[in-house]
């Protein structure tokens, strides 16, 4: 329920921005990294990682020409607490 009201809030803002497509792929790409990588998979969802090395997890794993939609809702998902919840975000956007 949570997460599909970031979704929901990232897709108006992407549709807005004509970058709909764009995002999905940017998504999909994020969820396909953590997916492969399980260490990055179970520090996300540790409690014994702090928000900013969450943080700055995710960033890299963005890395660089990411749409700053999906950035700003990543970041923002680890500053409420919710980094487990990033990889399920592509899948709720569809």
């Amino acid at each position: 329920m949570v997460l599909r009201r970031y979704a929901q809030a990232l897709l108006e803002l992407a549709t807005t921005a004509g970058a709909v497509e764009r995002v999905q792929r940017d998504l999909n790409a994020l969820a396909a990294k953590i997916q492969a990588d399980e260490r990055l998979a179970l520090q996300l969802e540790s409690p014994r990682v702090t928000r900013a090395q969450k943080r700055e997890l995710l960033a890299n794993a963005l890395g660089a020409g990411q749409r700053d939609l999906v950035r700003s809702t990543v970041l923002l998902l680890v500053d409420k607490g919710r980094a487990s919840l990033v990889p399920g975000l592509a899948s709720v956007f569809e």
